[in-house]
């Protein structure tokens, strides 16, 4: 007696969804990489409170929505500040296109940031061998952006990055 044939299941099509932010983030796992001088930097201020309500949200962008989500998440995460107080990385650098390295601040739990200037063009941003690539319009050429790195998760860490005036 012949076997039936299976029936084939059609392959769930993904939703496509809008990138929320004019910069785009590719991340891609990267070998290693010949570390470049660290340069010093001027520390980064303070992360201020985003405290907005979801009406006053409406009215902004979806690139400015994204900046203060990330920032309000960052903001709890900081709060819920884990009983720990030994960090995961003594100390962690982003390096930019292979050139300059950047000092990653450690806020609590695990939340490093960072801000620095970028020219527009394609830059490859890297974070212990986990390669990043960023793409900023000639509009942002020079501005400043920020940079939030959640280590809590060190198979999968979460990248952020996003103009440091969309917060405005």
């Amino acid at each position: 007696m012949p076997k039936p044939k299976p029936t084939p299941r059609p392959k769930p099509t993904p939703t496509p969804t809008p990138e929320p932010v004019a910069i785009e983030v590719v991340e891609e796992v990267a070998e290693a990489t010949p570390e470049a001088k660290a340069e010093p930097t001027p520390a980064p201020a303070p992360v201020a409170a985003v405290e907005a309500d979801d009406a006053s949200l409406q009215n902004l962008s979806p690139q400015a929505r994204y900046a203060h989500a990330q920032m309000k998440t960052l903001n709890r995460l900081l709060k819920e500040d884990s009983k720990r107080r030994n960090q995961r990385y003594d100390e962690l650098t982003v390096q930019v296109d292979r050139d300059d390295e950047v000092d990653l601040e450690h806020l609590g739990n695990e939340q490093y940031y960072a801000e620095l200037s970028l020219g527009a063009g394609e830059h490859a941003l890297t974070i212990k061998l986990r390669k990043y690539k960023v793409r900023i319009p000639a509009e942002q050429d020079g501005d400043m952006f920020v940079l939030i790195y959640d280590a809590r998760d060190h198979r999968k860490p979460r990248f952020a990055f996003f103009n440091k005036g969309l917060l405005k």
